[in-house]
């Protein structure tokens, strides 16, 4: 909500901006839901089950993040 106003301007409160903030975090919330699911394919050694597994590099990118 804040970086939608200019600096010294009052925003006013509108519902539709906390809908779009929910969304996202829907959006965030099953994408992490979805690589934590990819990371259960991996050994219990913690070493990837295969490289040419395309969800390898999903996980390897999200836990360096």
């Amino acid at each position: 909500m804040l970086f939608r106003s200019p600096a010294g301007n009052d925003l006013l409160f509108d519902e539709a901006g906390l809908e779009q903030g929910r969304n996202f975090n829907n959006k965030l919330w099953n994408a992490l839901k979805l690589v934590r699911m990819w990371g259960e394919k991996m050994s219990p050694d913690g070493l990837p089950a295969s490289r040419t597994d395309p969800a390898f590099y999903a996980v390897t990118w999200f836990e360096n993040r």
